[in-house]
C-alpha cells in the first residue's frame, strides 16, 4: 500500500472512529501530556496522583530559577519576558531586553467590559471593575485547570485564590511603575541591582539554545526598572515565606499551561461526566459505533441474506392474507429469519435509530416494503 493510499485510509478510519470512546481515548492522552509537562519543568507545591502515574513533589527538590528557565525556554512568560533586538543605541548590534511579563489581568489583552476595546487605561475609574472582573475570571479559569491536573483531592479553590491573588499583585506592580524606558545595563550590574535572579546563569541556560557564549559584560537594556525592582523585593520575601513559595510555584504552572489551552480541542479539556444519563449516553453510543465498526459483509452474502428475508417475510405474508389474519410483531419475533432480517436491515447506526422510532402497529405493513428495505441495507453495510 502505497503512502498516499495510506492517508485515504487513516483518514477514512478516523470518520469512523468519531465516537466518545474515541474521544475519551485523546483526552486522556491529552491530560497525560500535559501531566508529564508540568512534572518535567517543577510540578505542583503539593502530591499529584492519578491513575496512570504518581508523581510525588516536595519544596526540598523544587528550585524557583530552574523552574522559571524550563518554563521560559518553552516561550511562555510569567514575572518577565526576555527579548533580543537591535540595540537602539548601536544599531550595528543585537542586545537582551527585559520586558514585564505576561498576564491574563491586563486590559491590553482583557479590555474593560462596558469600554471601546482600545481603552486600556490602567489607572482610570474603571481599573477597579477590572480587576474585579478579571479576578473573577482568572480564579475560575484556575480552578478548572487545577480539578483538570492537580488531582481531585486538591482544594482546587483555596489554591486558586491564592494563586490569583499573586496574579493581580504582578498586575498592580506593573499599573505603578513608570512608562516604557531605555535603560541599559550588563548582566553583572543586573545581578547586584535584582538579586533575585542569578542573571549570568539565567541568560547562558537562554543562549544555549542557540549555541551563544554569554559574558557578564553583556548589555541588557532593562524597559520597566521599576517593575523590576518590585519584582525583585516580592521574590526576595518568597524566599522566606513558604507559603507564598507554594503558590508561586503553582502560579508558574498555571500560567503555562493557560498559555496553552488555545491550542487543545474544548472537548478534551472538560471535567468527567459524572451523571448517570451521560454515562447511559456513552455506553449507548458505544454499543451504536461498535456495531457499525464490524467488518462489513461481501457483497454476495449481503444480497443473498437480503433476498432470502424478503423471499421468507413474503411468504408469511401470503399465508396471513390467505388466513384472513394480520401478521404482528408477536407472531414473526421468535422467528430465525426475522431476526436475520433485523440483523441486515438495521445494522447500522442511523437504521438502528430509525427502527426504534417506528410504532408497534407499522410493524403490520413491514413485510409490504421490505423488499426496498433489503436492497438498501445490503448498501448500507457494504458502504
Amino acid at each position: 500500500m502505497g503512502p498516499v493510499e495510506q492517508k485515504v485510509k487513516n483518514f477514512y478510519n478516523s470518520c469512523l472512529l468519531e465516537s466518545d470512546g474515541f474521544h475519551q481515548d485523546i483526552r486522556k492522552k491529552t491530560l497525560s501530556s500535559l501531566r508529564l509537562l508540568i512534572k518535567q519543568v517543577g510540578g505542583w507545591s503539593f502530591s499529584d496522583i492519578d491513575n496512570t502515574t504518581t508523581t510525588t513533589t516536595t519544596a526540598a527538590n523544587w528550585r524557583f530559577q530552574t523552574a522559571l528557565q524550563n518554563i521560559h525556554h518553552l516561550g511562555v512568560w510569567p514575572l518577565f519576558e526576555i527579548t533580543v533586538d537591535v540595540d537602539e543605541m548601536d544599531p550595528t548590534k543585537n542586545i537582551f531586553k527585559i520586558g514585564i511579563g505576561s498576564n491574563f489581568m491586563d486590559p491590553h489583552i482583557h479590555p474593560i467590559s462596558g469600554t471601546p476595546e482600545n481603552d486600556t487605561t490602567l489607572n482610570g475609574p474603571l481599573y477597579s471593575q477590572f480587576l474585579s472582573e478579571s479576578f473573577e475570571k482568572y480564579m475560575k479559569e484556575t480552578i478548572r485547570i487545577m480539578k483538570l491536573l492537580a488531582g481531585k483531592s486538591v482544594n482546587a479553590s483555596m489554591l486558586a485564590y491564592h494563586v490569583s491573588v499573586m496574579e493581580k499583585t504582578f498586575v498592580q506592580m506593573k499599573s505603578t511603575s513608570s512608562q516604557e524606558s531605555y535603560n541599559v545595563s550588563t548582566i553583572h550590574d543586573l545581578t547586584i541591582r535584582y538579586p533575585m535572579i542569578n542573571w549570568m546563569k539565567y541568560f547562558t541556560s537562554l543562549a544555549s539554545i542557540r549555541h551563544i557564549s554569554i559574558k557578564s559584560t553583556d548589555r541588557v537594556a532593562i524597559l520597566y526598572p521599576d517593575y523590576l525592582s518590585h519584582l525583585s523585593v516580592f521574590l526576595n520575601d518568597v524566599k522566606t515565606n513558604a507559603t507564598k513559595a507554594e503558590t508561586l510555584r503553582n502560579y508558574l504552572i498555571v500560567s503555562l499551561i493557560r498559555s496553552m489551552l488555545p491550542f487543545f480541542e474544548e472537548s478534551n479539556l472538560e471535567e468527567e461526566e459524572k451523571d448517570s444519563d451521560s454515562i447511559l449516553r456513552i455506553i449507548i453510543t458505544k454499543n451504536v459505533h461498535g456495531a457499525a465498526s464490524r467488518p462489513p459483509l461481501s457483497l454476495s452474502l449481503s444480497l443473498s441474506l437480503s433476498l432470502f428475508s424478503h423471499s421468507i417475510l413474503s411468504f408469511f405474508l401470503f399465508l396471513s392474507f390467505s388466513h384472513h389474519c394480520s401478521l404482528s410483531l408477536s407472531s414473526l419475533y421468535p422467528s430465525p429469519f426475522f431476526t436475520v432480517f433485523l440483523f441486515l436491515s438495521f445494522s447500522r447506526p442511523c437504521t438502528l435509530s430509525f427502527f426504534f422510532s417506528i410504532p408497534h402497529f407499522t410493524f403490520f405493513l413491514f413485510p409490504l416494503f421490505s423488499f426496498f428495505l433489503s436492497p438498501l441495507s445490503a448498501y448500507s453495510i457494504i458502504f
